[in-house]
């Protein structure tokens, strides 16, 4: 099984791009936080990961989150290896975005979404362990 499931905030401003075919592809990271004792001195430690976001999945997130909003989203690991312009081989590991959930305060105005965009719904104090999707 390949599947992670994170909940954190996005980190930055958010660009939806296109491919040369034309399929939307959205590139974007969030941060997750914990606790690590440092010299006898608990700490928060950041940790950044980097999600691509393809097709109708890369559309909707560009168009109703923003940077610093809180995002649920189950991804998957992915290698892929290519050769530079020198021939050397290269290699990278990236996160690909499976699905997501919209987190939010209760006076979010859900009003704007289509039903379509609806089924990712979920207010932050709903969330709980039976949310997960495994």
């Amino acid at each position: 099984m390949n599947k992670v499931i994170l909940m954190w905030n996005i980190t930055q401003d958010l660009e939806l791009k296109a491919t040369p075919n034309w399929t939307n592809v959205l590139s974007f990271s969030i941060a997750t936080n914990e606790k690590v004792k440092i010299n006898d001195v608990w700490e928060d430690k950041a940790t950044f990961h980097n999600i691509v976001a393809w097709w109708n999945k890369a559309e909707a997130i560009s168009k109703f989150f923003t940077k610093w909003a809180k995002i649920l989203i189950e991804w998957k690991l992915e290698n892929r290896t290519w050769e530079d312009q020198n021939w050397n081989k290269k290699y990278k590991t990236e996160i690909i975005l499976r699905d997501f959930w919209f987190t939010w305060t209760k006076t979010a105005n859900k009003d704007e979404f289509t039903e379509s965009d609806k089924k990712h719904f979920k207010q932050e104090d709903e969330l709980s362990v039976d949310d997960l999707p495994f």
